[in-house]
């Protein structure tokens, strides 16, 4: 009955290239989303989709990206929100984004 109550959605989007273009391997920040979110909400879930995105270096870039989701309640999204933006710009850093993106609810906002 408490997982009916998980109606709010957030979704981290990792990109698998640093500095605009250039390819890594970004699974250990999939497994450490992965486990921030579910320390979090109680669980979270990875999947891989191909993406783009118009950089304003080089234009337009494709890449495979992971997104990682997790369900939460209204009171439990609204405490953990300002970690989870926090986290993202940490990891926008650590990964030279120009940009990372983060979805609540089916709205994106662009960190």
């Amino acid at each position: 009955a408490d997982r009916l109550g998980r109606t709010n959605q957030v979704s981290l989007f990792i990109p698998t290239t640093v500095d605009v273009d250039q390819e890594i391997d970004t699974t250990t920040y999939v497994q450490r989303t992965l486990a921030f979110l579910g320390e979090r909400f109680g669980g979270a879930t990875s999947s891989e989709a191909q993406g783009v995105w118009n950089s304003e270096e080089v234009g337009l870039v494709a890449e495979k990206v992971y997104i990682v989701r997790s369900y939460a309640s209204k009171t439990a999204l609204d405490e953990h929100l300002p970690q989870i933006l926090n986290y993202v710009e940490k990891m926008k850093a650590e990964l030279s984004q120009e940009a990372m993106a983060v979805e609540v609810n089916q709205k994106l906002m662009l960190i």
